[in-house]
């Protein structure tokens, strides 16, 4: 089967344009609560519309305390939704996928102790 076929998710039955995987990777362009920015949704939108399959995040804190350098993403609160699925909506009828890519991270110059 070629890269640029289309592939169907054995789990879910989810059509993809492809097999192609955009990996994970620090942008840092996030703002400082971890939503989306404007320039981050811009930039997944053009690999989107680039032709990948599947577009993956950079690295994301999944709990307040664990943020591990400026302008890292975070999903560990209601705020961060409507940034996330963005740009899922700026392109409905691409036939692309999301991921997030989690992170467990560190405390930026805090104290580990929180995250406990």
């Amino acid at each position: 089967m070629l890269a640029a076929s289309e592939f169907t998710l054995p789990r879910t039955g989810r059509i993809l344009r492809n097999r192609t995987v955009l990996a994970a990777m620090t942008n840092k362009q996030s703002e400082d609560d971890g939503t989306l920015s404007d320039a981050e949704i811009e930039w997944l939108l053009m690999r989107a519309r680039g032709g990948f399959g599947i577009v993956t995040t950079a690295a994301t804190h999944v709990h307040p305390g664990g943020k591990s350098w400026d302008g890292e993403r975070g999903v560990w609160g209601e705020h961060h939704i409507p940034r996330l699925t963005a740009p899922r909506s700026l392109i409905p009828s691409a036939s692309y996928s999301t991921g997030v890519s989690g992170h467990q991270g560190h405390l930026l110059g805090g104290n580990r102790s929180q995250l406990v």
